[in-house]
């Protein structure tokens, strides 16, 4: 059976409204290899009660870092009311929606008010120069995280107490766990195909701490086997 998936990730730019060290981070909402058509909605919310407006970047990725990843547009809800006097924060909702063509459908909806929003796409020329200017100028007020630590200010405080999983990584990590939870059913149903998939799985899980690049090798190689194989767990 021929099954039809994501090429990429999508992802939605978001903050974690932490009062000392404000972060902005990449979230996946769509992972890569995600069967067709699809459809995912995450609920989010706004900072703060008198939040007037939403600017919320979309990007094709998982990395972690908004600008390792390719800005598709940004997502704008103007004009909200305050929020009511007994919630502090509006929730928002983000739904992602892709069909058997690929094509990527956004909706994000205030759910107190109703009102929705559409995305201007980063297409070349001027449109997609604009839309970079305004993400530096969203990322300004943040630590942003940042696959590579070039980009980070360096005085800046660390963003989190723990390590954190970039996108690409965690998706990896949960794919392999994934393929190898599915051992026994794999070796029954796809005699053939297990074990090349196991022994990737196998090192890219062994590698996941102590070479991230190699574990993401390994990822890219299990996701061509599953793909020409069609097997999706």
């Amino acid at each position: 059976v021929l099954v039809d998936v994501a090429p990429y990730s999508l992802s939605v730019g978001v903050a974690d409204g932490s009062p000392l060290v404000p972060r902005f981070f990449c979230r996946v909402l769509t992972p890569r290899n995600t069967p067709l058509p699809s459809r995912h909605t995450e609920l989010f919310s706004t900072g703060h009660p008198q939040q007037e407006g939403i600017r919320l970047p979309i990007f094709q990725g998982a990395r972690s870092s908004p600008r390792s990843n390719t800005l598709l547009g940004i997502i704008e809800i103007h004009d909200l009311p305050p929020a009511p006097q007994d919630r502090y924060t509006r929730p928002v909702a983000v739904e992602f929606r892709q069909d058997l063509d690929g094509m990527v459908s956004v909706t994000v909806t205030d759910e107190l008010s109703g009102q929705t929003g559409a995305a201007r796409l980063a297409i070349d020329g001027e449109v997609a120069a604009e839309l970079h200017e305004d993400l530096e100028a969203i990322l300004e007020s943040y630590v942003v995280d940042d696959d590579t630590d070039e980009d980070s200010p360096k005085d800046a405080a660390p963003a989190a107490t723990v390590p954190v999983l970039s996108g690409d990584l965690a998706e990896a990590k949960q794919t392999f766990a994934a393929v190898l939870g599915a051992e026994d059913r794999l070796r029954v149903e796809h005699p053939d195909d297990a074990p090349r998939l196991l022994e990737c799985a196998r090192a890219g899980q062994d590698a996941l701490s102590a070479d991230p690049d190699g574990a993401l090798e390994h990822y890219d190689a299990l996701s061509d086997l599953m793909f020409e194989t069609g097997i999706f767990l």
